[in-house]
This record gives C-alpha cells, structure tokens and sequence, in this order.
C-alpha cells in the first residue's frame, strides 16, 4: 500500500513538472499585443516654451529586454516616425487636466484608440515579433526612391544657396507617394536620423554629393524663390535614387536591423 502511494505521489508529481512545462511553452509563443504596452514605451511631456505651454510626445528606447516587444524598440526613431506620420490621435483639451499623470492616462488611451496607428505597429510587430504574416519584398530601386523623398529643400538663402532638411515631418513622400509604405519610410529616415546624429561621415558625404550636383547645374535664371525650389528639388529626388554611396548606407543598414524590420530587399 505504501509503495503504491508512493508512485502515485511520483506520477502526479511528474505530470505536474509537464504541465508546468507546457504552460510555459505556451506563454512563450503567446502573440505580443502592442496596443496594451503603449503606456510603457510611449510617453508625453508638458513642454514650457517663450511663456507657452506644449505637448510633446516621445518613443523610449531604454526598455527591458524581457518585454515582448523590445527588439523593435533598439530603434526608437522607427517606432517616433510612425507615430508622428500614421497617428491621428487629437491633444485637444489634453492641457486642461490636472496634471501629467492624468494627461498621459488620456494620451495613451485615445492612443489605443487610434486605427491608423494601431494599424501600422500591428503590421510591424505580426510581421516580425509575432511572425503571423509573411514579411513584404521590395526592391533596391523602390527603397532609393522613398528614401530621397526625405531630402527635402525648404529654402533658399540670400546667397542663394540651397537649404535641405531632413526630418520626421517635412518629406516629400506626403506629396508625392499615392500608396505609402508606413515601414519603409519609418526604416529610411530612422536610419538617416540615427547617423546624423551619430556623426557618420557617410551621411555628410551623400549631403556633399546632393549640393555638388545641384551648384553643377543651370536651373535658370530670373525665376522666383518657388520656382527655383520646384526645380532643384526634382534633381535632388533623382540623383539622390541614383546616388551609391546611399544605396551602399541603405543595405548596410537593412543587414544590421533584418530581424526587426517588416520586409526584405530583393532586386
């Protein structure tokens, strides 16, 4: 009798450590719903600026690497692109609440809310974290065009020199892309963002590039500020398309971050 307790109580111990074993297998595949970490990520900030008050909303990057979603956040910029270009989330009367625990409460929740955004970071996350969707496949050719959307002319000076700006929300894509690709912009100009801030002499040399190709030419003479803009910057877009030693940066770029990015290159 004693035996027979004593491996029934070694059965229901064995069955026990599988079951345990089984449940934490099945935590580890569970999907990572994005929607429910914003609040951990993303945050906001009242801003005082010249006696007026502001709000300013931010990606961190900073996280632990036990989330389910942290290797899409060792690119912050990626995740800030997204939600500065695919959010239409409101801050309309978000200054009247108290205080900023209570304007980030309501921040996040209308941001969990928001289609659009909710929209792309599912894309990315399904099509990389989760692996439920099979990533996209673009081109070289089509990665070079979106990414010299973002060298962007937005004036010229008294000397006449050309002003080119590259940014998260001045680009040329919102003008000229009918069908947007949300992910390759946000991989282009979070890659272009974390090298200028870097100091890659890569990036100067591409800059370098752009203007000596620009001075080189005659793009006419007594026409208006307008005009001339509209004119400089169809040669910015189609050299900088065709500009190597961008296409050599983009690639490099793409090899460092393939296992968190939503598509692959093939020519």
């Amino acid at each position: 009798m004693t035996t027979t307790v004593k491996k029934l109580k070694k059965l229901i111990i064995m069955v026990t450590a599988l079951c345990g074993n089984y449940n934490f297998i099945a935590f580890l595949q569970a999907d990572c719903d994005i929607t429910k970490h914003y609040d951990e990520f993303i945050k906001i900030k009242i801003v005082e600026y010249e006696g007026e008050t502001y709000l300013s909303d931010e990606v961190l990057g900073d996280i632990e690497s036990n989330k389910c979603y942290s290797k899409i956040l060792r690119n912050p910029m990626y995740i800030n692109y997204l939600l500065g270009n695919f959010s239409s989330i409101s801050f309309k009367n978000l200054l009247d609440l108290k205080d900023s625990a209570s304007v980030q409460k309501e921040y996040i929740s209308r941001l969990q809310q928001d289609t659009t955004f909710n929209s792309v970071m599912m894309e990315l996350v399904d099509k990389t974290i989760n692996e439920k969707i099979p990533k996209d496949t673009i081109s070289m050719k089509f990665l070079l065009n979106v990414g010299a959307k973002f060298f962007k002319i937005v004036d010229i000076n008294e000397e006449n020199q050309y002003l080119i700006q590259t940014c998260v929300g001045i680009h040329g894509n919102t003008d000229t892309e009918p069908n947007r690709n949300p992910q390759v912009e946000a991989f282009v100009l979070s890659v272009i963002m974390n090298n200028l801030n870097q100091k890659n002499p890569l990036i100067n040399k591409i800059f370098d590039n752009i203007y000596e190709d620009l001075y080189s030419l005659s793009l006419g003479i007594g026409i208006n500020n307008e005009e001339a803009i509209l004119r400089a910057q169809g040669v910015v877009y189609y050299k900088v398309s065709k500009n190597k030693n961008f296409e050599n940066f983009l690639l490099e770029e793409y090899k460092k971050h393939t296992d968190i990015l939503p598509f692959v290159i093939k020519n």
